[in-house]
């Protein structure tokens, strides 16, 4: 079978991450690293069994395993290989890989950024929106990496084109993996439907607000004044969705308003500006052929900027579940199998199990496709 070195992981050109990632292991795995780097441009795989340790080391390590040489800038791809456990941030490593491998046996664990120092009251409100943060940009690196994986799932497990109401796509695919995850990964399902539907009525009710619109797009607001905008259409959907005669702003309510308003802040100002770089090689199957019908009728120069456009649109259902999913991800204890992580598209590819993976693509096409010179010696 033809091996594309992408696709595959090497021991001959890898690290290993045993035990905590910390600033010791780093500064022990350093040469090897830099040694792999010069060597060559082939993919470095990474193998991970560990509990975790902080965001900024796991930061750290990625940004030394992707960095260039003196003598070329391009960064070699990394393949990350969970063995047994890749718990906190070494599952945050092992998603953020180009290629991401599991075994079948391999536990997967997420959960929030956390604070394990000593802090005191003075601190703790500050403490807390960092963590809050920190937690919604992890997020949306997820989201990031998952776009590609998940779509692959959707696409080659159900023989799914784009050319019908993708809401309506997105929930059969979910009826689809359900039966197919643990109870952990079912309730990280369900809970990420819940957050998902919750951010699909916060834009509605945000976007659709007459004062959120002024403020937006009038020139020169300042952007308190969209904020104060954004603030009272969510104050009037909490009145709205709490009728009951004891709902108090002052017991709980702006706690609620505040989780609301951090939520949709970073939907639609982070969140939702993501797709458009990662829709090129989906877009045959997002856009309908009303779509290309009316993308030939455009002048030439336009096209390519309407066609992101609407595909844009389309893909929001998708990348609205996505975000849901990678936000839950970072809430609570989210202890996944391999199967949990490969089909909510955390992970590529589970080895010696017979799915469908872009390794496994890769082969067809070349057998599909072979160079001149095999085809001719065939």
């Amino acid at each position: 079978m033809p091996e594309n070195l992408n696709f595959t992981p090497n021991p001959n050109r890898s690290i290993l991450i045993h035990g905590v990632i910390a600033y010791e292991l780093i500064d022990n795995l350093l040469p090897q690293i830099l040694k792999l780097q010069a060597e060559s441009k082939d993919p470095i795989t990474v193998y991970i069994n560990s509990p975790g340790g902080t965001v900024q080391d796991c930061d750290n390590l990625l940004k030394l395993l992707k960095a260039g040489t003196i003598d070329s800038p391009s960064a070699c791809q990394i393949i990350t290989v969970a063995m047994f456990t890749a718990a906190s941030a070494a599952a945050k490593l092992l998603v953020d890989g180009d290629y991401a491998v599991a075994y079948p046996w391999s536990q997967i664990y997420f959960h929030g950024v956390r604070v394990t120092k000593l802090i005191t009251a003075e601190v703790a409100e500050a403490e807390t929106e960092r963590l809050l943060e920190t937690n919604a940009g992890t997020a949306q690196r997820f989201a990031e990496k998952a776009f590609n994986r998940f779509l692959l799932r959707l696409v080659t497990s159900r023989g799914a084109t784009f050319v019908q109401d993708n809401s309506v796509v997105l929930r059969n695919h979910i009826d689809f993996i359900r039966p197919k995850l643990s109870p952990s990964g079912k309730d990280v399902l369900q809970q990420t439907i819940a957050r998902s539907a919750r951010y699909n009525q916060l834009v509605s009710k945000v976007i659709q607000d007459q004062r959120f619109d002024t403020a937006l797009n009038r020139a020169g607001a300042r952007m308190a004044e969209v904020e104060a905008a954004m603030l009272h259409a969510l104050v009037d959907l909490e009145v709205e969705l709490h009728p009951e005669a004891e709902f108090r702003f002052s017991e709980g309510g702006l706690k609620l308003l505040s989780d609301d308003a951090m939520l949709i802040w970073n939907y639609l100002f982070k969140y939702s500006k993501k797709p458009q770089h990662m829709l090129v090689m989906w877009e045959n199957y997002f856009l309908r052929p009303e779509d290309l019908a009316a993308l030939d009728q455009m002048d030439q120069a336009v096209r390519p900027a309407e066609r992101n456009k609407r595909c844009v649109e389309l893909v929001k259902p998708i990348w609205t579940f996505l975000v849901a999913l990678c936000h839950t991800l970072q809430t609570g204890e989210n202890d996944l199998t391999a199967l949990d992580a490969y089909w909510l598209g955390l992970i590529d590819e589970i080895i010696s199990l017979d799915l469908n993976s872009p390794r496994l693509l890769a082969v067809a096409q070349q057998i599909a496709n072979p160079p001149t010179d095999i085809a001719a010696e065939g």
